[in-house]
């Protein structure tokens, strides 16, 4: 008995021996995440952390299992095969293990930058600018961190090549005892655990899935106890299942819920009137500052002191400032979309993205294109990323600058020219407008690859190119509007500032982080707002073009999801953040794993992680309600 499952173990060591090998390799690439959190994870309790690795561990499995059921398979034919027959397999075995195992390395590698940028392991929105591949191949590539990345890939996956051309010899020429039942009874055995680990649960009744992760109060390591080629596999089977598209509630309840919430007649959107006398005309200048999360503000607590020009303009006697606005999501083109539009960011839809693009009548840029403006829109880069040029030209916009239109010597990278750049050379373009203008400017300069332009007067302070970085977009603000004070049109203007998103800084206590959607509003004009309003109610990036509208006196139709925040309070400010859609006030926030379907309502004011889902029945009934609606009707009328 002994002598058969030596034999049994000889014959299957190579097998078992990358397995190991696959099994330590992952559990590395975590650790180098979890290396990354030091601080939250010095919050944590051991016994929870150590439970996050099991965890971690079991994910790692099922996907070693999966990729290993080949050379098992292979592994137990090959012993009753002649000697070239065996030679050949094994040689088929081990460049099957190259080249899988490169692509799981790789997507491991990718997966930190990814999850230190989105909290999310990686899935196949990291692929949703596969059309720009020179685009995403210059981010990449031109970003100096990136490289460490590589590295750790090219280290991993060498020392993995050299394990396994160690071992390649193992068991290919050992099959004692092949033929023997209690051998044959331990195959059954070795198979049958496989097919255990590809499912990672004892239970009949389902397979492990993302939310067995999902274990403890603490979201980083129920984030890091998945595997990122796990839940990449698990998105394209979803994205293909078309898996994503909301049925949250039913659609008619859908309807009379935002009937109420919006006074709508009809089944669509369209037919809320304002019915106002136009009063004022001034231009508005819309900038959309990218990345530019709320956390960044020393007005918000930040003591960097990184946005002086942002936090005066805050204190001026000239602006309004909403404090408590939240972006429809988490990446850019959902925040040209949304802050131009008036319409949320879908669940995992990429609204400007299509083959057939949508007009929307009597949209913002439309309303104001019938009252004589002219609309430009500026951008540092390819104006076809996203598709963002021909969606705005076909939606009411008269010209795009972007990229093609500077100086080559001006372009710093795949993001183009630097924010200052492009505001000063949009003066030249907006001095010649004959007629009232809304002109929307895209920055850039706070994204990957970080640089700082030379030979300018912005001087760093920090030694830190993170906080350098943010300190130089602010910079360009002031520098954008000192040059503006010098046009004959800055006095009749509104100066409106919004991000398209923000970012993960900072302490995180829940599964989504709220400094990636709470960004700043800023409404500023030296003529129309004469004194300083710090307005604390809850406001969305929909909102923006309703409340501009409502600012003018403008009598328009509603068609979008935005309310004219200086009217009507909003009472939930809704958005999305990977897997999560979530709402929020000014006391709870409420979210809904959609894959998982969990939800969630705590007391973010008190940075309190008690679920409150029983103890507020009654408030978690009427954000979920909400929330439901609202995108389950969004995701009918859009």
């Amino acid at each position: 008995m002994n002598n058969i499952l030596r034999a049994f173990f000889k014959n299957y060591s190579f097998v078992l021996k990358v397995a190991l090998t696959s099994l330590l390799m992952f559990s590395l690439f975590r650790l180098i995440l979890l290396s990354h959190h030091l601080v939250t994870l010095s919050q944590t309790p051991y016994d929870v952390i150590f439970k996050g690795l099991f965890m971690g561990l079991r994910f790692d499995i099922v996907i070693t299992c999966y990729i290993m059921a080949i050379p098992l398979i292979i592994e137990t034919i090959s012993k009753y095969l002649s000697y070239n027959k065996k030679t050949f397999i094994r040689k088929f075995s081990i460049a099957y293990l190259y080249i899988v195992y490169f692509i799981a390395f790789l997507i491991s590698s990718a997966d930190i930058p990814y999850f230190n940028h989105f909290f999310a392991r990686f899935n196949i929105m990291a692929f949703q600018w596969i059309d720009s591949p020179n685009f995403v191949f210059q981010m990449i590539f031109l970003d100096i961190t990136s490289y460490l990345y590589l590295g750790i890939f090219a280290l991993v996956y060498s020392l993995f090549i050299v394990i396994i051309n160690r071992i390649s010899n193992e068991s290919l020429f050992y099959k004692s005892y092949i033929y023997h039942p209690f051998y044959l009874f331990l195959i059954i055995i070795i198979i049958s655990l496989f097919f255990l680990g590809i499912r990672g649960r004892t239970s009949i009744k389902s397979p492990i899935k993302t939310g067995t992760a999902f274990f403890s109060i603490y979201p980083l390591i129920n984030q890091t106890s998945l595997n990122p080629i796990f839940t990449f596999i698990r998105s394209i089977i979803e994205k293909e299942s078309n898996s994503h598209k909301l049925n949250l509630i039913d659609y008619n309840v859908a309807v009379q819920t935002m009937k109420k919430l919006y006074n709508i007649e009809g089944d669509t959107i369209n037919n809320n009137e304002i019915g106002r006398m136009d009063s004022i005309r001034p231009n508005v200048i819309l900038i959309i500052m990218e990345s530019m999360s709320a956390g960044l503000l020393n007005y918000n607590g930040n003591n960097d002191f990184i946005t002086p020009f942002l936090d005066n303009l805050i204190k001026n006697n000239h602006t309004i400032y909403f404090a408590n606005t939240y972006s429809a999501g988490i990446h850019t083109y959902s925040g040209v979309y949304s802050s131009i539009f008036g319409y949320p960011t879908l669940y995992k839809i990429h609204p400007m993205n299509k083959a057939i693009i949508t007009q929307y009548k009597k949209s913002f840029p439309l309303i104001l294109k019938e009252k004589g403006y002219y609309n430009t829109y500026f951008t540092t880069h390819d104006d076809q990323f996203d598709n963002i040029g021909g969606f705005l030209m076909n939606n009411g916009f008269d010209q795009i600058i972007s990229q093609t239109d500077y100086p080559n010597k001006e372009i710093l990278s795949n993001l183009g020219v630097p924010d200052h750049y492009m505001f000063d050379y949009s003066l030249n373009i907006l001095n010649k407008i004959k007629q009232p203008f809304f002109s929307v400017f895209l920055t850039s300069s706070n994204h990957k690859p970080l640089i700082i332009p030379k030979n300018i007067a912005f001087i760093p302070a920090k030694n830190d190119i993170n906080k350098n970085i943010v300190a130089y977009s602010d910079w360009s603000l002031k520098y954008f509007i000192n040059k503006a004070k010098q046009q004959k049109w800055y006095n009749n203007t509104l100066f409106v500032f919004v991000a398209d998103h923000g970012m993960c800084i900072g302490e995180n206590n829940y599964d989504i982080n709220l400094n990636y959607n709470h960004i700043p509003l800023i409404f500023h004009s030296d003529k129309y707002i004469p004194e300083n309003i710090i307005n604390n109610n809850i406001a969305s990036q929909i909102d923006i073009g309703n409340t501009i509208l409502g600012f003018m006196g403008v009598s328009y139709t509603n068609n979008c999801f935005g309310k004219d925040i200086f009217k009507n309070n909003r009472d939930f400010a809704s958005f999305v953040q990977n897997d999560y859609i979530a709402s929020i006030d000014n006391k709870y926030l409420w979210y809904y794993n959609n894959e998982i379907k969990r939800e969630y309502l705590f007391d973010y004011k008190k940075n309190s992680t008690d679920n409150l889902l029983t103890k507020h029945p009654s408030k978690r009934n009427i954000m979920r309600n909400y929330t439901f609606a609202f995108y389950q009707f969004a995701s009918k009328n859009r």
